[in-house]
């Protein structure tokens, strides 16, 4: 067999998946040790490329990776099943013995033997890497005028919605609409134009099914571009709603309109205060670089012109890209400042894995720039505007990050042969 004769094999998640359906013999060769990096991916691939990594046979299976647990202690149950930790590949088992709130103490309690019996873990909090120091900072703003008109008018009309559905017991069979309406008020918050004008024309509505029924609309929407892709896999399911989905139920979105007329329309009093973050940044030390995340790929558009205007030297890198791009761009912004970009626009789904609420997700862009190589202390700011719904996720944060408490305790690990190496590099 041609595998026999190397003593280290490399592959993908994906193209594991395709050996999977071909009957490959890489299922076949009795491996002494499987080691899975950035394994967090077994939790957000497909059905396909999960079970193939389960198929694998080895007598050794190690776990790499820096976002263990990113909602529940549900997300190790994937891990659990990898390593063949029994009794808890057990779906069953799992829920009965752990999967309860992370905030009561004696589920912590639990999920902590189980993390000390099969976890190494290693964080940069320990001094291990030899990193410069990074400094965490908030930037309340306050919305202007209009953006406060316009936040406080569809937040009534949300909490309309909302309180409609408690009333009525139904808040779990309409979750993608709260969704939807919490992603609407984020988007009033960082720049009006990001909310589609024809969703603020609609407002106030009547009654709860037309407000719903035109945040879905336009929620929707936002996903066209998606469909695409999930049409060339194998389930061809709406991103949205999960109904089965067809070529014929795509249409033509209008066209986006370019830099300069997006940031002419509208003004933002978070991009006001970036602006200002980052000429005191570069007062201070022109060599400086920064880079700026966003959920919104628009918003990374708009941000472009008023960067460009104020002298910025400035790269985008969003999902929009294919990896060569997005190599490019990562290797143009390592020239010098004096003499390159000053500034990245990144997506943070470019940049990262897991819903945009998971402080891990905030954590892994932070990592993008706090890593090995960095000699210069890392400011990160977070820009939150005041009395709004980025608070109260700032508190569902901390709350997530309580999770996180199951993987403090340092004992030495045992039953080495499976354990879990959670690097947060």
């Amino acid at each position: 067999m041609e595998l026999g004769k190397y003593d280290l094999v490399l592959t993908t998640y994906s193209l594991l998946a395709s050996d999977l359906e071909s009957g490959s013999p890489v299922f076949l060769v009795p491996w002494w040790r499987v080691i899975l990096d950035e394994a967090h991916l077994i939790k957000h691939s497909t059905p396909t490329q999960a079970s193939a990594v389960l198929k694998l046979n080895a007598r050794r299976r190690w776990l790499v990776t820096g976002t263990p647990l990113q909602n529940t202690t549900m997300d190790m149950y994937s891990f659990m099943s990898f390593l063949s930790y029994q009794p808890f590949t057990d779906k069953h088992s799992w829920k009965k013995t752990l999967l309860k709130p992370v905030d009561t103490s004696s589920e912590v309690t639990r999920l902590e033997a189980v993390m000390e019996a099969i976890c190494l873990r290693r964080t940069k909090e320990q001094g291990i890497l030899g990193l410069p120091q990074k400094i965490m900072k908030i930037c309340h703003v306050d919305l202007s005028a209009e953006e406060r008109e316009l936040y406080d008018q569809m937040e009534v009309e949300a909490k309309t919605a909302v309180q409609d559905y408690i009333s009525t017991g139904t808040v779990r069979n309409h979750y993608i609409a709260l969704l939807s309406i919490v992603l609407r008020l984020r988007q009033i918050c960082t720049h009006m134009d990001l909310c589609p004008k024809g969703l603020v024309a609609s407002l106030p509505c009547s009654n709860k099914e037309g407000i719903l029924q035109n945040y879905l609309l336009f929620t929707f929407i936002d996903y066209i571009s998606c469909i695409p892709k999930t049409l060339r896999r194998g389930r061809r399911r709406c991103p949205l709603c999960r109904h089965d989905l067809s070529e014929s139920d795509i249409f033509s979105a209008p066209t986006e309109k370019s830099n300069a007329e997006m940031a002419s329309s509208g003004k933002s009093s978070k991009i006001t205060a970036l602006l200002k973050l980052l000429s005191e940044a570069r007062d201070k030390d022109p060599t400086a670089k920064s880079v700026v995340f966003s959920q919104f790929r628009k918003m990374l558009m708009l941000l472009e012109e008023p960067l460009k205007t104020a002298g910025f030297n400035v790269l985008r890198l969003d999902g929009s890209m294919n990896a060569k791009k997005k190599a490019q761009v990562i290797k143009d912004f390592c020239v010098p400042a004096l003499h390159g970009p000053t500034d990245l626009l990144a997506s943070l789904r470019a940049s990262c894995m897991g819903p945009w609420w998971n402080p891990e997700v905030d954590e892994q862009a932070m990592g993008r720039v706090h890593r090995i190589g960095q000699t210069k202390e890392v400011t990160v700011v977070r820009i939150i505007a005041r009395n709004s719904i980025e608070e109260r996720i700032l508190d569902l944060q901390d709350m997530k990050r309580m999770a996180s408490k199951a993987l403090d305790r340092k004992a030495r690990p045992r039953h080495y042969y499976l354990a879990v190496l959670i690097i947060l590099y």
